[in-house]
């Protein structure tokens, strides 16, 4: 093979390379470590949220006035439902002492939803 052959190969290869790269990484095909961290740190999350709505929907249903909490809730702002169910108590877990702000934005949607 003579040089040029050789140097057009190369380009070839490197240009090949590139655009793989490129295409993988912007159609979410691939992921960076950074990236990988950041979804599963978000999936965990949402899990985390998956299982303790269920927690405050119960600690709603066992309050003695929730008809009227409920009556007061669908009149609130969807932005401000999650505070009004933090403030409620139900979004505190058992055995801790502060309001999970994410469990009350979920639950919040969750017992407007489902009553």
């Amino acid at each position: 093979m003579d040089r040029k052959k050789i140097g057009t190969v190369i380009l070839g290869v490197v240009a090949g390379v590139i655009i793989t790269l490129l295409i993988g990484f912007s159609t979410g095909l691939w992921d960076s470590a950074g990236g990988s961290v950041l979804k599963s740190t978000e999936i965990s999350k949402q899990a985390v949220l998956d299982r303790l709505t269920p927690i405050c929907f119960a600690q709603f249903n066992l309050d003695s006035e929730r008809a009227q909490k409920l009556i007061e809730l669908k009149k609130i702002n969807s932005w401000n439902r999650g505070k009004y169910v933090g403030e409620q108590g139900w979004a505190t877990m058992p055995f801790e002492m502060e309001v999970d702000g994410g469990v009350a934005e979920k639950c919040a949607v969750f017992i407007f939803e489902n009553n």
